[in-house]
């Protein structure tokens, strides 16, 4: 399952997170969070969270054209929309 390795690979260190998002993984994580699978779903979303420990990175999905940042009652969230 690549859900769960993508999470394993970024839980591991900051290196492999960088790795990930030089190499598409931030495309390939939103793929895999609008999955049908619950599974899926989470060690994305997971993967997504352990990016997001890295400022550097954290600029990186900011700018990513398909994750709009959503302001709701003075609190951000992360709003995946699929770009066609």
């Amino acid at each position: 399952m690549a859900a769960f390795e993508l999470a394993s690979m970024a839980a591991a260190s900051d290196e492999n997170k960088f790795l990930i998002v030089a190499e598409g993984g931030l495309d390939v994580l939103i793929s895999l969070s609008l999955s049908d699978d619950a599974s899926t779903q989470e060690y994305a979303a997971e993967t997504l969270a352990e990016l997001l420990t890295v400022p550097e990175i954290q600029v990186c999905i900011l700018q990513c054209d398909e994750i709009q940042i959503c302001a709701c009652d003075g609190r951000q969230r992360l709003q995946h929309i699929l770009v066609e």
